[in-house]
């Protein structure tokens, strides 16, 4: 009888770790990383934005996110890749960080994808 008793606590310890630290499908879904392309144009005084330094310093403090230059079309337009946590209000948060930045003139989500897991 009590070696019923222990599987059953252990049991009931073994769901609780897994609600803990496995979380449910609905704090996945909200922690769903996000895939954004995005068109961005550039001001005519940016050098060279295929720097890493300088694609990382659009970023500002969002140090979970990074960009990757897809293409360059011209000087001053650009091909992104905005990829980071979500949900999709934290990347939108880092959209509008960037579109402060005076080395942007604008920014057009391209399309974006919802990614469960990488």
């Amino acid at each position: 009888m009590k070696s019923k008793r222990r599987q059953a606590v252990a049991a009931t310890a073994v769901a609780a770790l897994l609600q803990v630290f496995g979380g449910s499908s609905t704090a996945t879904a909200q922690d769903a990383e996000c895939d954004l392309r995005l068109a961005v144009v550039l001001s005519p005084g940016v050098p060279n934005p295929d720097d890493d330094g300088f694609l990382s310093s659009l970023l500002n403090n969002h140090v979970a996110y990074r960009l990757e230059l897809l293409r360059q079309e011209d000087s001053s337009v650009v091909e992104l890749d905005l990829r980071g946590p979500g949900p999709e209000n934290r990347c939108q948060n880092v959209i509008e960080t960037m579109r402060r930045d005076a080395r942007i003139e604008a920014i057009r989500v391209e399309s974006s994808e919802a990614l469960a897991s990488r």
